[in-house]
């Protein structure tokens, strides 16, 4: 029994001793290594996937490599950068002097050179429903002022002559065929003489 008692204190033993070494080698793994592969790194303030160990020019755009910062690296502000740095309370936009708006007339004359037109909303024109030639015009000159029911000018067309005709001769000789002398007037209606006429 005696020997099985020593047996269990050793095993006990060389636990113990096991678990030190492992607690020493946890701890010793846990300190803060310091990380120098990004001391003397240079990279491209445009393309910042462009990094090299040692100064130079970028292989994407040639535009000349800065050193890479660290996050624990303070910035110092030189002569250069000490313009960009304002106070809160303090902004100035520009150095241009400003005035008070007042209110005032003017006499102002400008010479403009340019044509007059008629106003071109109030030129209508007439489509002509017959052809023909104008025999007599009654208006002097373009864009003249026209009353409504004004004579223009006087047509000449054989068109609506021979419709004419056409009509006065069934009224003659076959009045008593509607069909044809309604057929005839729809015919100078739509040449563009009214019922009336």
């Amino acid at each position: 029994m005696k020997n099985n008692w020593k047996d269990k204190m050793k095993v006990k033993e060389i636990a113990v001793v096991v678990h030190l070494i492992l607690a020493i080698l946890l701890v010793g793994s846990c300190k803060k290594k310091e990380d120098h592969t990004n001391h003397d790194q240079n990279t491209c303030p445009m393309h910042p996937t462009v990094i090299q160990d040692k100064p130079g020019n970028c292989s994407i755009c040639r535009m000349d490599l800065v050193r890479k910062s660290q996050p624990s690296e303070k910035v110092k502000i030189t002569a250069e950068l000490s313009y960009l740095l304002k106070p809160t309370n303090s902004l100035i936009l520009s150095s241009i002097k400003t005035i008070v708006p007042t209110i005032k007339s003017l006499n102002v004359e400008i010479n403009a050179n340019g044509v007059i037109t008629y106003d071109t909303r109030r030129i209508t024109s007439i489509a002509v429903r017959f052809g023909g030639r104008i025999e007599k015009l009654f208006v002097k000159y373009n864009f003249q002022a026209i009353r409504k029911g004004q004579k223009i000018i006087d047509i000449y067309s054989a068109e609506l002559l021979t419709a004419q005709r056409e009509l006065l001769y069934l009224l003659k000789s076959d009045k008593e065929n509607k069909q044809l002398i309604e057929v005839s007037k729809e015919k100078l209606y739509l040449l563009g003489a009214t019922y009336s006429q």
